[in-house]
C-alpha cells in the first residue's frame, strides 16, 4: 500500500495529467489520420450532417452513462460503512475520470487516494471499490454483447460462453468468503509461506470485497452499469441512423460493447486504439461504409470517452483542494 501512496506525490500526479493530455493528442492525430486516409471531406460531411438535437442527445447519453455508473460508488461506500459525505463521493469518482486514459488504472487508484488523504480511510478497506467497478462493468457489457448476439446469429458463441463462465465463476468465488479465503490460503502455501504480510492484507481485502458481492448490491450495481452503457449504445445507434444506415439496437449494442471489452483486455489506457479498430471492423461486417464508420466512431468516442475525461479534469482541482 505504500507504493500506492508514493504514486500520488504531486510530481507523479502532474506526470499522469501530462500522459492524459498526450493520450488525447494521440487520439486526435489517429482519428485525423483515419479521416485523411478515408477521405477527410466525406468523413467530415457525415459529422456535419448530424442534427443539433442529436449532439444534445449524445451529451445527455454520456452524462447518463457517468451518472448511472457513478451511482454505484455511493452504494458501495454505504455497504462498506465508510463515513464519507455523498458530495465528496461523487467529486472523487468524477475526478478520477480525468485519468482513465493513463496506464496502470491510475484513475481508479486516484479515487482511493482521495479517500485515504481526505478521510484517513486505509487502502485495504477501499480496494474493493476499485475491483467492483470493472467487475460490474464487464458483467453489464457481457449482457449487452449477448443481447447484441441476436443481430449476428452467425457469430460463434464460444467466446461469449467462455467470458460468461469465467466471470460467473469469479463472482461465485467472491460471493463465498470461505471459498475465496481457502484459495488465498492455498496460494500462500504453494508459495512456501512467503509474503506473509501481503497475504494477510489480501485476506482483509477479500473479506471486504465479499460485502460488496452480496446479491442485492451486486444486482443494483449491475443494473446501473447496464443502463449506463445502454444509454451510449442508444446514442451510437442514432448516430448511425442519422448517417443513413439502418442499424438495429441489438446490432449497435454488439458493435459497441464487444470492442469496449476488447479494449479493456488490451490493457491500453481507456482501450485506446483496440476499441476503435474493433468498432471499425464490426461496422464493416455490418456493411457500413468506411467513411461513415470512421465518422461514427470518432463522434461516439469523442463525446463519451473524452467528454468524461473533460469532466474529470474540470473537477480534479476542486477535489485536490478539498483534501488539503
Amino acid at each position: 500500500m505504500a507504493r500506492v501512496k508514493k504514486r500520488f506525490s504531486k510530481s507523479k500526479l502532474l506526470k499522469a495529467e501530462k500522459l492524459a493530455v498526450f493520450s488525447a493528442v494521440l487520439f486526435a492525430l489517429g482519428m485525423a489520420a483515419s479521416m485523411l486516409y478515408v477521405g477527410f471531406g466525406d468523413v467530415w460531411g457525415h459529422i456535419k450532417s448530424l442534427p443539433a438535437w442529436l449532439w444534445g442527445a449524445l451529451v445527455l447519453s454520456s452524462a447518463a452513462n457517468m451518472g448511472l455508473r457513478g451511482y454505484r460508488w455511493p452504494l458501495f461506500v454505504k455497504k462498506l460503512k465508510l463515513n464519507v459525505p455523498i458530495k465528496r463521493i461523487w467529486l472523487y469518482y468524477l475526478s478520477g475520470n480525468a485519468m482513465v486514459v493513463t496506464p496502470g488504472k491510475f484513475g481508479a487508484v486516484l479515487r482511493l487516494w482521495f479517500l485515504q488523504k481526505g478521510h484517513g480511510i486505509p487502502y485495504r478497506k477501499t480496494m474493493p471499490l476499485m475491483m467492483m467497478d470493472p467487475i460490474t462493468d464487464l458483467a453489464a457489457l457481457l449482457l449487452i454483447v449477448m443481447f447484441g448476439k441476436l443481430a449476428v446469429p452467425h457469430m460463434q458463441e464460444t467466446a461469449i460462453f467462455v467470458f460468461g463462465a469465467i466471470f460467473l465463476g469469479a463472482v461465485a468465488l467472491m460471493a463465498q468468503p470461505k471459498l475465496l479465503l481457502m484459495q488465498i490460503k492455498l496460494t500462500y502455501r504453494l508459495f512456501g509461506k512467503r509474503g506473509k504480510r501481503f497475504f494477510a492484507v489480501l485476506q482483509k481485502i477479500a473479506r471486504n470485497l465479499t460485502q460488496l458481492v452480496s446479491p442485492v448490491v451486486f444486482l443494483q450495481a449491475l443494473i446501473l452499469s447496464f443502463l449506463g452503457w445502454m444509454a451510449v449504445v442508444w446514442a451510437f445507434q442514432y448516430v448511425l441512423l442519422a448517417m443513413g444506415h439502418d442499424v438495429s439496437l441489438s446490432m449497435a449494442a454488439f458493435i459497441y460493447a464487444l470492442p469496449i471489452i476488447i479494449g479493456g483486455a488490451s490493457m491500453m489506457p481507456g482501450g485506446l486504439g483496440a476499441a476503435e479498430a474493433s468498432m471499425l471492423a464490426l461496422l464493416a461486417l455490418a456493411e457500413v461504409p468506411l467513411d461513415a464508420a470512421v465518422a461514427a466512431v470518432a463522434v461516439i468516442r469523442f463525446v463519451t470517452l473524452w467528454g468524461g475525461v473533460g469532466v474529470g479534469f474540470s473537477l480534479l482541482p476542486v477535489a485536490l483542494k478539498k483534501i488539503k
